[in-house]
């Protein structure tokens, strides 16, 4: 799952349609990694969602209720002071870099007229959000960036404003198919990583399903497929023509998104068509991020539960072992038998005889004898074992059973946690 360049773009066009002309009317921080703009336009107030969150990161219009802290931030203060009652003239991408920005006519402490822009850069945890002046001099950002923390590029107030680096790849609106498609045979590899090393603006589920519907087709002209796909992608790029599409699983869990069918997954997965690209996010977050939250939740339950399984499964396996020592609780009977009807001959301080078996035709067998006792006293301690063993066989079935039960109980908990919504 990816917020890439051409869904990015996809996403600006909408907003731009709906909010460009309106103004800010309120600003709110519900997170360290969240900014609401509240626009009003003539008709109404839109909520536009800004998340920079590395696994989550995304801008777009939302109808989420979003708790908001009692006390805000700085940062949101700051943002209050500078874009509060300030126009939205127009939201620029570079390209299909993942890159938004938000141009906006403010007006300053004196009453004069300043351009201010929002640059919303969302590239998983190196997401950002900048507030810059007309001059592109930093006022402030959502996550500042020192020397020590990155050599490459400084995010601090003060300085001028300075783009991520550019990846070495081609951008679709740009340049022509015919380069794309020689510049991809010629990384002489699979489709998929030839795309994704090559082609600007493009996730890994996007160039996965061009390399599925390559595997799928009958028509063996390879530069013929790779072209059409390449048109297809060059199309949906420069003229936002498509459609947002999300895919969910069999459990009903969000997967992946795009602004193209996806059918890689066959029969193991659904792609259904939303009506926007906003609400598309919206759901997609939503829905993954409550089963992520009931999932975090649930963890110290499902602990506790697996414990208590893996400890019934030991003593079981213990219970079963001495039950089935138990078994051969007849042969101490037969051993204190055989030791009372041959006392004349066994002493005091023998540590084992051999005797006449005659529980098993008069075969000699070997009794180990402890040497403090005496022959009676040795007798009476294989009787002892006999009905120590004896009670033990009925505790341990009926604990047995009990523990079978309980183990069972416990495995149903544990399917019925896994299901819970």
């Amino acid at each position: 799952m990816a917020l890439d360049g051409i869904f990015l773009k996809h996403v600006k066009n909408e907003i731009s349609k709906i909010l460009i002309g309106s103004k800010i009317n309120k600003i709110y921080q519900p997170s360290k990694e969240e900014i609401v703009l509240l626009f009003r336009t003539k008709n109404e107030q839109i909520k536009l969602l800004i998340c920079v969150r590395a696994d989550s990161c995304r801008i777009n219009i939302t109808n989420q209720e979003i708790e908001n802290p009692k006390t805000p931030s700085m940062l949101c203060m700051l943002f209050r002071k500078k874009l509060t009652g300030a126009k939205l003239v127009d939201i620029e991408q570079d390209g299909l870099e993942r890159i938004v920005v938000l141009k906006f006519e403010a007006i300053n402490s004196l009453g004069d007229k300043i351009n201010l822009s929002l640059i919303i850069e969302l590239m998983g945890k190196y997401s950002n959000v900048i507030l810059t002046d007309e001059n592109s001099i930093i006022i402030d950002s959502l996550k500042r960036v020192d020397d020590q923390m990155s050599s490459v590029r400084i995010v601090l107030p003060g300085i001028k404003y300075e783009a991520p680096p550019k990846q070495d790849k081609l951008c679709v609106i740009d340049c022509d198919a015919n380069v794309i498609i020689k510049n991809i045979i010629n990384k002489r590899d699979n489709i998929c990583k030839s795309l994704m090393r090559t082609v600007q603006g493009i996730s890994p589920v996007v160039a996965r399903e061009i390399e599925y519907i390559l595997e799928n087709t009958n028509n063996i002209n390879y530069n013929n497929i790779v072209r059409e796909q390449l048109l297809n992608l060059i199309y949906s790029a420069k003229y936002c023509d498509g459609t947002p599409n999300i895919v969910i699983d069999n459990s009903g869990k969000p997967i992946e998104f795009s602004f193209m069918p996806i059918h890689q997954y066959e029969n193991l997965a659904n792609c259904l068509k939303r009506n926007s690209f906003s609400e598309l996010l919206d759901e997609f977050f939503l829905k993954r991020d409550n089963m992520n939250r009931m999932k975090s939740r649930s963890h110290d339950l499902s602990k506790n539960l697996s414990n208590i399984r893996d400890r019934l499964v030991k003593k079981l396996k213990i219970q079963k072992q001495e039950l089935i020592n138990s078994v051969d609780r007849n042969k101490y009977k037969q051993y204190a038998d055989i030791i009372n009807a041959n006392l004349y001959c066994i002493n005091k301080g023998m540590s084992f005889i051999n005797l006449d078996n005659f529980y098993d035709g008069m075969k000699p067998v070997s009794i180990k004898l402890n040497p403090v006792l005496t022959p009676s006293q040795n007798a009476q301690l294989y009787y002892k074992k006999y009905r120590k063993a004896y009670n033990a066989e009925k505790a341990l079935k009926l604990q047995m059973e009990k523990a079978q039960i309980e183990l069972t109980y416990i495995e149903s908990v544990m399917e019925v946690l896994d299901r819970a919504t």
